[in-house]
């Protein structure tokens, strides 16, 4: 994926969050078809918003998401909660 400058009145910005999520115990469950669906889920809700997935990779205890949202920080963690 090539990432892209963005231009505003007054700025220019390139703009993503890296979110990691673990599991509470570090129990390897996340494989097979809860993988795939966890997946289908994260890209569902990144697709809802508008934003951009840049990366997402779910290992067997955390998941990596590297995403452009399109607006404040608090808003795109709150969507995930």
């Amino acid at each position: 994926m090539t990432r892209q400058v963005r231009v505003s009145l007054g700025a220019a910005y390139d703009l993503g969050y890296h979110v990691m999520w673990c599991l509470k115990y570090g129990r390897p469950v996340l494989a097979g078809p809860v993988k795939a669906r966890l997946e289908e889920l994260v890209r569902a809700k990144v697709g809802e918003h508008g934003w951009e997935t840049a990366a997402l990779e779910v290992m067997p205890d955390h998941v990596h998401l590297f995403v452009i949202p399109r607006f404040l920080p608090p808003a795109f963690v709150g969507a995930f909660q």
